[in-house]
């Protein structure tokens, strides 16, 4: 994940270049498609958004956004593809009257310890919220980790850390969220 073609070409969306955003998402799509599955992969409602629609909707709520570096783009992108599987969650929610919840199960490669075996998307993203007041780096970390599918050393080079700091932060946010889940 080489930081410069992409500072090059946020450089040029910056500076107005023509066509320099459409080449920024495809020199980035790729990664962010294994983002969107690392977010869709495990929701059991089938109607949930895919991966291509997540990423291209997305796109389409970031396209007049602009981004100081890697860390902003991949963030922007991460927070907001979060934003959309909860949208849509609460509609389907509505939608049902109340009546059953769609699950989202934490894979076993990422699982934080609990109880419960699986969460919903809604119940994640208060779990993060929380997490980013008590610690807004864990966050990240988390959701570049566990919706994002990103290794330590590519989170590391995303939030401009070590990969020990990496690990830190992540041995933090399960404690701190297996706190959370055990107590409620």
């Amino acid at each position: 994940m080489s930081d410069s073609p992409i500072t090059r070409l946020l450089n040029d969306v910056d500076a107005g270049i023509p066509g320099a955003r459409d080449r920024l998402f495809e020199r980035v799509k790729d990664e962010l498609r294994a983002m969107a599955r690392g977010y869709t992969a495990n929701e059991s409602d089938k109607r949930a958004p895919g991966a291509t629609s997540l990423v291209g909707e997305a796109y389409v709520r970031l396209a007049n956004k602009a981004f100081v570096n890697r860390r902003h783009l991949f963030a922007a992108y991460a927070r907001v593809m979060q934003e959309l599987l909860v949208d849509s969650a609460r509609k389907r929610r509505a939608a049902k009257r109340g009546g059953g919840q769609p699950e989202q199960s934490l894979p076993a490669t990422h699982a934080l310890p609990s109880e419960k075996d699986s969460l919903d998307a809604l119940e994640v993203t208060d779990l993060l919220a929380g997490l980013r007041q008590a610690n807004p780096r864990a966050a990240d970390v988390v959701e570049l980790r566990f919706f994002g599918g990103l290794s330590e050393a590519d989170i590391a080079e995303v939030l401009g850390v070590a990969p020990r700091t990496v690990r830190r932060d992540w041995l933090t946010a399960r404690e701190w969220l297996r706190g959370r889940l055990t107590s409620g």
